[in-house]
């Protein structure tokens, strides 16, 4: 049997290894980026209800390499769509005294919490120590720097 990793990749990674987000982030999001392309066991998770898949299009703007990469990964079915998964109150709010801010990332949570490889692939700073050890401990979610995800 095939094994394969389903990321859940930020739009921020994505942003950075277009040229149009964090500069300091360039290199390591657009190798990852290529890796995933390249390389069949990797798949792009997102959500089933099309919030994750929304965001990409809203944001990487036609002739972008984040966008041409999106497209490239929905034609060679590199998608795994990830049925939503209800989170507890009670995670909701101990993640909010650890600062975390709800809106768009806790679509990024929920995916990676019901994919296969749990990785959740981001450099945004909402993603502090405290809440990685959460999400890790509650969710059984890993949160990996596009760097990071290179020796996968």
């Amino acid at each position: 049997m095939n094994s394969f990793c389903d990321l859940t990749i930020d739009i921020c990674v994505l942003m950075s290894g277009s040229g149009i987000g964090n500069k300091n982030y360039y290199q390591t999001s657009s190798i990852l980026m290529k890796i995933m392309k390249k390389n069949k066991k990797f798949y792009l998770a997102i959500d089933s209800r099309g919030k994750i898949l929304n965001q990409y299009l809203r944001i990487l703007k036609q002739g972008t390499f984040g966008h041409q990469w999106l497209i490239e990964m929905l034609g060679k079915n590199r998608i795994k769509k990830i049925p939503w998964i209800h989170i507890h109150h009670g995670l909701i709010a101990e993640l909010a005294k650890a600062r975390f801010v709800r809106g768009e990332d806790l679509n990024y949570v929920v995916t990676s919490a019901g994919s296969k490889c749990k990785f959740l692939v981001s450099h945004d700073p909402d993603y502090s120590n405290q809440v990685c050890i959460i999400l890790s401990r509650r969710l059984g979610v890993t949160v990996k720097t596009a760097f990071e995800c290179h020796e996968l």
